[in-house]
């Protein structure tokens, strides 16, 4: 059983090979696939299919619809993509299975794309009440589905079910900048005098006096600590907090180079000393149903999820 391999007009290569007599009528069967960028890619295709079109079971890899071949793909990254990248992903492929999920994935192409996303730009946002409206979705919103898409497609060619992905040629919707709102000194004093009584107002001080990320501080251990009884104290940054849909994880910072060591003035140092003491006296109240050694943290010890630390922050600027 033989296949061959040929240039087309567009310079674009086409395979085609023979599948045997169809067992029913006797007629003859042939697969074509076209859109290859070389001919070693279409070579290589090819090369890949015959042995199971000789063997008279030659199934498509690519004609199986795209939302089985997104679920595969999620279920081989568990072990490779972080926790909270993972679920991220999961939630935006939801996204392109709820329209195009029974598409077979080698009919998925730019122009189905450049729609799907057109129409997700426009009216994918979705309402916070059952038989609310919806809206446009912002453009950043976007861009991490078309991420999630281009990432699982991209794998594809590489297992050459796809000759190339047609995912990294739909339209990218330019991302809004808002301008940033930075507080001046003075409003960063009225609000940590405002929270100076809250449970976590040296979660809020170590915000103000050292620029880290809300998941990096919520990630802090007592370990990552250097507290001395007087003067400037010291910790490092060595994970961060993200959340998994309802979950908290521990991760790697954002980059190498949030691996770090931060001084503490001195004012902020006192501050740590005083939650540590505060942190003492519910950890005896706990009755040793206390857990883990989080800096940061609910009245027994559990880890505090990033979006409830932003809602605290919001009504304390609110109050």
């Amino acid at each position: 059983m033989r296949g061959s391999v040929s240039k087309r007009a567009n310079g674009k290569w086409s395979v085609a090979f023979d599948l045997g007599p169809n067992p029913a009528t006797g007629a003859r069967r042939q697969k074509f696939r076209r859109g290859f960028a070389t001919q070693g890619a279409a070579e290589a295709w090819l090369n890949d299919q015959l042995p199971a079109a000789q063997r008279g079971n030659h199934l498509d890899p690519s004609a199986v619809p795209l939302g089985d071949y997104l679920d595969g793909w999620l279920a081989s990254k568990e072990l490779v993509l972080k926790a909270s990248t993972l679920t991220s992903y999961g939630a935006w492929l939801g996204r392109v299975k709820e329209q195009l999920g029974a598409v077979p994935l080698a009919k998925v192409d730019v122009i189905m794309l450049d729609r799907f996303f057109g129409e997700l730009a426009r009216n994918g946002k979705k309402p916070r009440k059952a038989g609310g409206a919806g809206g446009p979705l912002a453009a950043i919103s976007v861009r991490h589905c078309q991420k999630a898409l281009g990432k699982a497609l991209d794998d594809a060619v590489r297992k050459r079910l796809l000759p190339f992905n047609p995912a990294r040629d739909v339209e990218k919707p330019r991302p809004e900048r808002a301008p940033l709102k930075l507080w001046a000194p003075p409003q960063v004093g009225a609000f940590l005098r405002a929270t100076a009584d809250d449970r976590l107002s040296a979660l809020w001080v170590l915000y103000a006096t050292t620029g880290m990320r809300r998941g990096e501080v919520l990630a802090l251990r007592w370990s990552d600590l250097q507290l001395p009884s007087a003067g400037q104290g010291r910790l490092r940054v060595e994970r961060s907090a993200v959340a998994a849909g309802y979950r908290v994880v521990t991760s790697s910072p954002k980059t190498a180079a949030s691996v770090r060591s931060i001084d503490l003035d001195a004012a902020t140092t006192a501050a740590m000393r005083r939650h540590r003491a505060r942190q003492a006296e519910e950890r005896l109240a706990a009755l040793g149903a206390w857990t883990g050694d989080l800096v940061f943290c609910r009245e027994d010890g559990s880890p505090i999820h990033p979006q409830t630390a932003t809602y605290w922050f919001q009504m304390g600027v609110l109050t």
